[in-house]
This record gives structure tokens, C-alpha cells and sequence, in this order.
């Protein structure tokens, strides 16, 4: 029997049985649907206005904006309103913990706010629900013999978070600031990684959540130090996971981890942005080593306020680029804060870039190009007021170019030059060579100047920085 043959009740029936874009794409079956679905189609549009984007930030303090647990409860009361929120915003301006005065564990006292009971019920059955679907991942949801009741009890709002992201069908933009998400949600979520992978169940793949998540960007809470790189390796583990960017983000070590080596599924993600992000090669190998697909990174070089124990190798981070995403790379922007810059004494002397099969685009500090021993081009002045002769070198017919990819089209050199070092860089401009066969625009700016219509542009100007609006 033809749908459009079908009784208009019966037809209606149908349509309040389909999720939001199911409804919709029936109703645009023919006219007839289309009338008989108005009323419920204006219903979803409201709907979907009023929970496309979750977003907790509160403005006063102390923080008494509960919208994360007030908009679990509504999902818990009715399934469908989890499927029309698109985004959800953690910054650092919310309520942590249901104590508004309290934004760290350490602060909560015996006075402090506490879950009420007829919410601890519901919750505990949510949790434990999402503990049992993660038992083969072998990945405890709370740490050190907590368990999940006691961490929902207490009033934190990293299990209300799990819940939500599991009732969140689809999710596509995840933007959060790392307070008090490290216990309990960075656990889940290594869990649901580990559940995507190779060793996982492929019956649970279709109830697992995260599964229309694209954008992903995280920022430190404090003005100093940083967050963890393990939030990069896990997110881009997530199957749908597209774009992954960070603020503040930084370590070395690569020691004990949530996850088994091998135990995450390879990674899809395209672009990485590491806004005044601090690694060490370790760090960004441990990085790499999962992400085959990755066409596009842009890091920015931060300071020592981001972690003092790590002294960045850049010339070896473009080594690791190229061994293990030549294949793949197509843009790519390396720089450093000029107050920030430091000599990197443990790095190569000179890298080579020829190794880029792909890469079209390079935005990079010209110091990181040029060998070590002709960074500073300028003459040594005597004590008595004259200048040393300068010795022959042979270094002096270095072409940089002879490093650089022979796919290459645009160059930007970037940093701060004394006139002696300007002029010498900007003899790359000087003829055509044979190296880079393709490079036909090549620019040399100092970073003092900032411009928004480069063919090139730095990070600043990535559009993907939007989604650090707000965090940090």
C-alpha cells in the first residue's frame, strides 16, 4: 500500500514515532505530509533552538548556574530532547561542583551543597548502566578505588557530563576547559576509544556515543601550566573526529597511560591546532603515531608559563612531521613567540623538509630553516669600537630552498630579523631553483606586524580558533 494511501492518523502516528530528521525528511515526500507534519515539524524547530547548544558558563560567582544537571535531568525525563543538541560549551566560569564556592575537589567541605536524593537514584542507575558497557575495555570509570555513586554524590559534575554525552546522539562540537575533567570523564572517554578500536566489541560499536562528533577543542583552566596531551591521542581516537583544537596544552613524558599500546582505533582526524601549546618531540610523536590522515597542523610555540620542565626540539618536530605524516601533510605553520624564543640546544643542527610528499603551504619561524651556525648573521663587534673580519664560509651559498618539498607553493618566513638577517633570508627571493619547482609565492614578515589577508595565514587566524572562544 502507497504511504500517501495511508489514513491521516495513521500517517501522523508514523511521523511522532521518527527521530527530527526522519520526520523531516518524510514530511518532504509530497505536499500531503508535508501539511500533516507542521505542527510537529514547528515543535522540533523549537526544540532544536532551545538545546542545539548546551552551554554551562555562569557569570557571577559563586557559580549557581546548575544547567548541566538540570538539563540531564529534562533528557532522563524525556530521551528525545538529547538529540537535537549539536554543541556543548565547559568553560572555566561554571559550576563545578553543585557547591558554587567550590571549583576544585580540595575545596568541598561538610557544608557543601549535596545531590538530592531523588536525583542520586536516577543517576546511579544512568552510571552504573554505562559502567557495565565499558567492562570489556578493562578501564575503571573513577580512580583510585572511588567508586561512581561517591563521585555523584558529592555533587561534581564530571559524571553528569559522562551521562549526558551518552544521551547526546549527535553531538558534533565538544569545546571545554579542563577543570575537574581528568577523574572521572577522561577515564569514560578512553573507555569509549578503547571500545571503538580493533579489540573492541563490534556488537557495542552502534550504542557506544560520540559517534557524529567532529570538532573537539580544549583549553588549560589556569593561566599557567597546562593540559594534558593525553586529551589529543584519546579524542582523536574517536572515529568521527575531524578537528582537534587546543590552548595551553603541553608534557614530555610519555609514561604509564589510561589505554594499552595499539588498544586505540586509527585515527580520521584532518587538522590539528596547538594554540601557545608547548611539546616535547616525545609528546608530539606520541601525537602523530595515530593520525595517518592528517592534512593540516598549526603550532604555536609558547613559553616557558606553559610547562618550565620541557625545552621544545622544533627542528626534531619537523623531523617526526615528516617521518610520520609526509605522506598526507598539506599545510603546515610552525612558530614561536619572539619573546618566548629560546636556543634550543638539543636540537638538530638543520632538518630537511624534502621528505613532504604533499605539502603545499608553510608557515614557519625562518630559524627553524636555516642551519644553527648561520642563524645570526650579523658581525661581532670588538671591544674597541671596530668589527671582526668575517671568515669565508662556506655556508654562504646555502639555499634554503634545498630543504624545502619539492610540492611546495607558498612560503611564509616569519620571526624578528636585524636588518644584516633580513636582507640575508630575503635572498631566497632570487631567481627560480630548481628544488622547488612550484613555489611561486614566497613572503618574509616580521611576526611584530600581524596580517588578516595573508595567503598563508598564522594561527591566530585559523578559523578554527573560534571554538576557543570562552575556554581557557
Amino acid at each position: 500500500m502507497p504511504l500517501n494511501s495511508l489514513p491521516p492518523e495513521l500517517t501522523v502516528t508514523i511521523f511522532e514515532l521518527l527521530d527530527p530528521f526522519s520526520c523531516f525528511d518524510f514530511a518532504l515526500t509530497c505536499k500531503a505530509h508535508w501539511n500533516l507534519s507542521n505542527i510537529l515539524l514547528q515543535k522540533h524547530q523549537r526544540l532544536f533552538a532551545e538545546n542545539r547548544v548546551i552551554d554551562a558558563r555562569d557569570s557571577a560567582y559563586p557559580y549557581q548556574n546548575h544547567v548541566l544537571w538540570d538539563k540531564l535531568k529534562e533528557i532522563l525525563d524525556n530521551p528525545v530532547v538529547g538529540e537535537y543538541v549539536r554543541e556543548i560549551s565547559l568553560p572555566s566560569s561554571r559550576a563545578t561542583y553543585l557547591d558554587g564556592n567550590a571549583s576544585h575537589d580540595f575545596q568541598l567541605t561538610a557544608q557543601s551543597a549535596r545531590l538530592p536524593q531523588e536525583d542520586f537514584g536516577r543517576y546511579a542507575v544512568a552510571g552504573h548502566q554505562i559502567e557495565e558497557l565499558y567492562e570489556s575495555a578493562n578501564i575503571g570509570l573513577t580512580p583510585n578505588g572511588s567508586t561512581w555513586d561517591e563521585w555523584v554524590s558529592k555533587g561534581s559534575s564530571e559524571p553528569i557530563v559522562v551521562m549526558l554525552v551518552h544521551h547526546m546522539r549527535y553531538l558534533k562540537t565538544f569545546r571545554f576547559t579542563d577543570l575537574e575533567m581528568s577523574a572521572v570523564f577522561m577515564r569514560c572517554l578512553c573507555a569509549i576509544a578503547v571500545s571503538y578500536g580493533a579489540s573492541g566489541n563490534p556488537a557495542l560499536a552502534p550504542k557506544l556515543p560520540l559517534q557524529h562528533l567532529t570538532t573537539v577543542a580544549v583549553a588549560h583552566w589556569d593561566t599557567e601550566m597546562s593540559c594534558d596531551f593525553d586529551w589529543c591521542i584519546i579524542f582523536c581516537a574517536i572515529p568521527s573526529v575531524r578537528n582537534f583544537i587546543t590552548h595551553a596544552m603541553g608534557g614530555d613524558d610519555v609514561g604509564p597511560s589510561l589505554f594499552q599500546p595499539g588498544s586505540l582505533p586509527n585515527s580520521n582526524v584532518r587538522e590539528l591546532v596547538f594554540h601557545y601549546s608547548r611539546f616535547g618531540t616525545s609528546a608530539l610523536v606520541a601525537i602523530l603515531e595515530n593520525t595517518p590522515f592528517l592534512e593540516r597542523v598549526s603550532y604555536e610555540i609558547a613559553s616557558t608559563t606553559v610547562d618550565e620542565s620541557v625545552m621544545p626540539t622544533p627542528r626534531q618536530d619537523l623531523k617526526a612531521l615528516v617521518e610520520h605524516v609526509g605522506h598526507s601533510l598539506q599545510h603546515l605553520v610552525l612558530e614561536i613567540l619572539d619573546y618566548g624564543y629560546e636556543e634550543f640546544e638539543d636540537d638538530l643542527s638543520q632538518v630537511s623538509l624534502r621528505g613532504f610528499q604533499k605539502l603545499k603551504t608553510l608557515r614557519i619561524d625562518w630559524r627553524f630553516l636555516w642551519p644553527v651556525d648561520m642563524v645570526s648573521f650579523s658581525e661581532e663587534e670588538k671591544s674597541d669600537g671596530g668589527f671582526y673580519e668575517e671568515e669565508p664560509n662556506a655556508n654562504n651559498d646555502f639555499d634554503p630552498r634545498s630543504l624545502l618539498p619539492a610540492s611546495l607553493e607558498k612560503l611564509y618566513l616569519t620571526g624578528s630579523f636585524t636588518k644584516e638577517e633580513k636582507e640575508e633570508v630575503s635572498k631566497i627571493r632570487e631567481g627560480p631553483s630548481e628544488f622547488t619547482p612550484l613555489l611561486n609565492n614566497i613572503n618574509i614578515r616580521d611576526t611584530s606586524v600581524r596580517f588578516e589577508d595573508e595567503d598563508v595565514p598564522g594561527i591566530h587566524a585559523n578559523p578554527l580558533m573560534k571554538y576557543l572562544e570562552g575556554q581557557g
